[in-house]
């Protein structure tokens, strides 16, 4: 199949699209995996109990089972962490995770030029969590680490509003290991091509409001000539939903299972919501 490229050429994005390929390279062998062949012989509720065999069947099943389940349940907070962190961070090679603990850690103790607009924001992410509540709480302290070693790591974006509410949302499905959250933002950021939402003139903004635009006039015409009519476009009310997916707007409840889908089908499931 056709290799992913990043959209922009610099060295930061070089590791982890390299780290995208070196993963999909070693899991693609010869073609079918055994995990696809051993489902084209079971029904799902068969396969389902397939898993209760053995370790090694509930192994066996795992990465096919998942994002099936993910999209059809509610999986509840310790199978949905489990979920999306194989689905975010599965198939990247080792380049792109060896930042362990320590060198977290190293990078929470650098000084950030965004460390300022960071903690303006911090009380406005999420207050309607309990999580996020409380100004000296677990949840405000791991959402500034986070976002102030993002800052650092993604020099080229620093940080920019909206990244609070993603962030926020990976906390709150990650709330007691933050380098698995930081490992989880950025593989959401470049595995779905986020991460030119935040670069300097936001380049893939213009381009996704131009094609949400698009469907408002294919599916509903009468909307699109009255939004039309007032030189209304999808920027006015829309830029939010792709910068934060949907997080910024939505209960959180319901924003995790719109990630839940995201994860599993991509940008299509942001359209359609």
């Amino acid at each position: 199949g056709r290799k992913r490229r990043p959209p922009a050429h610099n060295s930061m994005d070089e590791d982890w699209w390299q780290a995208l390929a070196d993963g999909e390279a070693a899991s693609a062998g010869t073609g079918e995996s055994a995990s696809s062949r051993l489902s084209s012989c079971f029904a799902w509720r068969e396969a389902r109990r397939c898993r209760q065999v053995s370790s090694a069947w509930r192994h066996r099943w795992c990465g096919l089972m998942q994002p099936r389940e993910l999209w059809d349940t509610e999986l509840g907070p310790v199978a949905r962490a489990q979920a999306w962190k194989s689905l975010l961070l599965d198939g990247l090679s080792t380049r792109a995770l060896s930042m362990d603990g320590s060198s977290y850690e190293a990078l929470c103790a650098t000084p950030s030029a965004h460390d300022a607009a960071i903690q303006r924001d911090l009380s406005r992410t999420l207050p309607q969590e309990a999580l996020f509540r409380d100004p000296a709480g677990a949840g405000q302290r791991a959402l500034f680490r986070l976002l102030h070693a993002l800052s650092l790591h993604l020099w080229d974006v620093g940080y920019v509003q909206s990244l609070n509410f993603i962030v926020a949302t990976l906390v709150g499905v990650f709330p007691d290991d933050e380098v698995v959250a930081f490992h989880c933002v950025q593989a959401l950021l470049f595995r779905h091509s986020m991460v030119d939402f935040y670069r300097p003139r936001f380049p893939k903004l213009g381009v996704t409001v131009w094609q949400f635009d698009r469907l408002v006039e294919g599916f509903l015409p009468k909307v699109h000539v009255m939004l039309h009519k007032h030189g209304v476009t999808s920027e006015y009310y829309a830029m939010q939903w792709f910068l934060t997916l949907y997080a910024s707007d939505l209960p959180q409840p319901l924003v995790r299972r719109i990630w839940d889908r995201f994860l599993v089908a991509g940008w299509g499931v942001i359209a359609q919501v």
